[in-house]
């Protein structure tokens, strides 16, 4: 029982050790002099990435950045935006066509959308993806906030109408990131 006892207490000195040097490599850039701040400036000279990644981190519902007037301009009887089970998602939906909304806090960057583009000038990364004619799906890594936290955003919109939802997925991103960023 004994070594049971040192060997448990090597792996948690073990795990510590490891999030302490993770924690650590979060806050510094790698350059002498650095800050740790992950803010990029896009082609337009707007901050990207940091500020919008902090401000994703004081959101408390995905519902409180959903562009309304922007989504009703696409489904015009879309219903007032509601809160999914799972406490991320967030949708408006008119029982046909439906834009979900999530920003979330990650432990790391999300992978690239395959099949799927790169989008430019949208956080740090952002992808798009069209695996069906009336449903987009975006993802955009919006930067690191100040808690060493990858804040991510994720916008689906299905259609279920047959007419592709790319651009509108795009813009209500947009819009989004426009709104994080005060």
């Amino acid at each position: 029982m004994a070594g049971g006892r040192f060997y448990r207490q090597t792996i948690n000195r073990s795990v510590f050790a490891v999030a302490l040097a993770v924690a650590l490599l979060g806050c510094s850039d790698g350059k002498p002099g650095g800050d740790g701040s992950s803010a990029t400036t896009n082609s337009d000279g707007a901050a990207s990435g940091g500020s919008a990644a902090q401000a994703a981190s004081q959101v408390d519902s995905s519902c409180s950045v959903i562009p309304i007037d922007l989504v009703r301009q696409y489904i015009p009887d879309a219903a007032d935006p509601q809160l999914e089970p799972d406490q991320f998602n967030c949708s408006m939906t008119n029982d046909i066509s439906v834009v979900q909304v999530a920003i979330q806090g990650l432990f790391g960057e999300p992978d690239p959308l395959v099949p799927g583009e790169e989008l430019a000038d949208m956080g740090e990364k952002a992808w798009v993806q069209e695996q069906i004619v009336d449903d987009a799906y975006v993802v955009v890594f919006l930067g690191i906030d100040d808690n060493g936290t990858y804040q991510t955003l994720s916008v689906e919109y299905a259609g279920n109408d047959g007419i592709g939802h790319k651009d509108a997925a795009i813009a209500i991103a947009r819009q989004i990131i426009t709104t994080l960023q005060g």
